[in-house]
């Protein structure tokens, strides 16, 4: 799901008007639009999940892509990797810039209704952390 929101990021202009959804999933579209369109079990209970972790309800689609903005001066991250940890675990690696404390919902949205049953985090790691996670 990640890969076409950066996709966008890198070719269309984020100029105020909704941006284009059709590289973006049926399901992930239904489930942040929440619509009546089918989603599979994993995205609708990803985002209960996401609800009783955060407090907060749904993305709305396009505030989420808009978060993947390059010029955004609100997002607080940068796209590192994904690497694995374990046969059910993987880690979302960010360029915080060294900041401790930075805004990621819109990546805690994602981990959850991709899937994930739950998400710790973040936590701030050198970046010889990620290259020894990476060479696992």
């Amino acid at each position: 799901m990640l890969d076409p929101a950066l996709r966008l990021a890198v070719s269309h202009p984020f100029e105020g008007e909704d941006l284009p959804v059709d590289a973006i999933p049926d399901w992930f579209v239904a489930v942040a639009r929440g619509s009546a369109d089918p989603a599979p079990d994993f995205a609708v209970h990803g985002a209960v999940r996401y609800t009783a972790a955060v407090g907060r309800g749904a993305w709305d689609l396009q505030e989420w892509l808009y978060q993947f903005d390059p010029e955004s001066e609100f997002r607080g991250w940068a796209w590192w990797g994904l690497t694995q940890s374990g046969d059910r675990e993987v880690r979302l690696w960010v360029d915080t810039w060294g900041e401790s404390f930075f805004a990621c919902d819109e990546l805690r949205w994602l981990a959850y209704v991709a899937g994930a049953v739950e998400v710790n985090g973040p936590s701030v790691e050198r970046s010889e952390a990620w290259v020894a996670a990476a060479q696992i």
